[in-house]
């Protein structure tokens, strides 16, 4: 319970709360006239206020802060917590926490060496258009099948499935339109020659029947960035 008592002067107002004091001064000078907050935690802080009312709010919410075990909310600045509240108010709907927000957000951020991230976002999405979000492992599937129902050899199509879904798919398991071209060339260093061309060939064949579903069309692929 907050229990505002006034001193003997009447100058100085003092806003406790469970042995938490905050102290509301008036404060007028030549230039200014308002009231000023101060209190102790550690060191001797305060705050200038032009309105009265709003000094006793910040006062009542200091002692509140102070009682409760948050000394760095206790001493913010108003302006911050304000951008506290608009910045919370901005994640409504979305579930996901303030510091897991402004953590991608910096990571994007410098990624992108200091450009909009909200701009490249958008330019994103018009580049992709509708595409799906598929890992290399579900297109490599959907691929065999169609290999399998146009009646394609046998032996062909078990040598396809063996390398996709035996070998890449279990080392690369980003989504498809995230692998790059030196994913698949740190992942084809393994083997040489006529080895890997023949590999090689299978994430060409992978990622262009890829293309309008899962990549964008138009684009040259990681896969073929890798062709000499």
């Amino acid at each position: 319970m907050l229990l505002p008592v006034k001193s003997r002067a009447r100058k100085t107002e003092v806003v406790s709360n469970g042995g938490f004091t905050a102290r509301i001064h008036r404060d007028e000078t030549e230039d200014r006239k308002g009231w000023r907050v101060t209190w102790n935690n550690p060191n001797r802080r305060r705050k200038f206020f032009s309105d009265y009312a709003r000094a006793r709010e910040e006062a009542r919410r200091i002692v509140g802060d102070l009682r409760a075990g948050r000394v760095a909310v206790a001493n913010a600045d108003g302006s911050d917590l304000d951008d506290l509240s608009r910045a919370r108010r901005q994640l409504l709907g979305i579930d996901t926490s303030l510091e897991q927000a402004v953590k991608e957000y910096a990571e994007c951020y410098r990624a992108l060496g200091g450009r909009s991230v909200s701009g490249f976002v958008q330019a994103q999405i018009q580049r992709m258009g509708k595409l799906k979000e598929g890992i290399l492992a579900e297109v490599a599937a959907e691929l065999i099948a169609e290999k399998e129902a146009r009646g394609k050899g046998k032996s062909w199509v078990k040598s396809l499935r063996v390398f996709l879904l035996n070998k890449a798919a279990k080392s690369l398991t980003k989504p498809i339109l995230s692998i790059t071209s030196k994913d698949l060339g740190d992942f084809l260093s393994q083997w040489s020659g006529r080895t890997r061309n023949n590999y090689l060939t299978f994430f060409v064949l992978l990622f262009n029947f890829a293309k309008g579903k899962y990549l964008p069309a138009g684009e040259p692929t990681a896969a073929d960035k890798l062709v000499s």
